[in-house]
């Protein structure tokens, strides 16, 4: 993902890989929670106020378009990239049976799944999201 974007690009690889393997993965464990966590690096955000507060209801509950959505820090974007996918497989029917959750990392999980040395910087593969599937308790 580019630095500060939310990553709208992949729609048709969500819908037709992802999806997919998701299914799979149910067939073959009892889960029925869909976990979207989004993860960025540890660049700093560029000044502008969020509206996450203002909007987050009307995007994940009245189909409002999550492009609406403005953050101010890294958690925010990492919480817009990953309702951007939620949106994208709560759309799918294939998936109505499924608790989709968005999540944020921000800066704080490596690709490793560690906390982050903070090593900081301009780091394109620690902007990612990252897909686990769980059952609900």
């Amino acid at each position: 993902m580019n630095a500060g974007s939310r990553g709208r690009k992949g729609a048709g690889s969500l819908r037709n890989i992802v999806i997919t393997r998701l299914l799979d993965i149910a067939d073959s464990f009892d889960v029925d929670v869909i976990e979207v966590i989004g993860h960025t690096d540890e660049q700093p955000v560029a000044n502008h106020a969020s509206n996450l507060d203002r909007y987050l209801s009307s995007v994940t509950l009245a189909g409002t378009d999550a492009a609406v959505l403005q953050w101010s820090d890294n958690a925010g974007l990492g919480l817009a990239r990953a309702l951007a996918v939620v949106k994208v497989l709560a759309s799918d029917a294939r998936l109505a049976a499924f608790r989709t959750l968005p999540l944020s990392g921000a800066q704080l999980i490596d690709t490793d799944g560690r906390l982050t040395r903070w090593e900081g910087g301009d780091v394109r593969e620690r902007r990612r999201i990252e897909i686990r599937m769980r059952k609900s308790n």
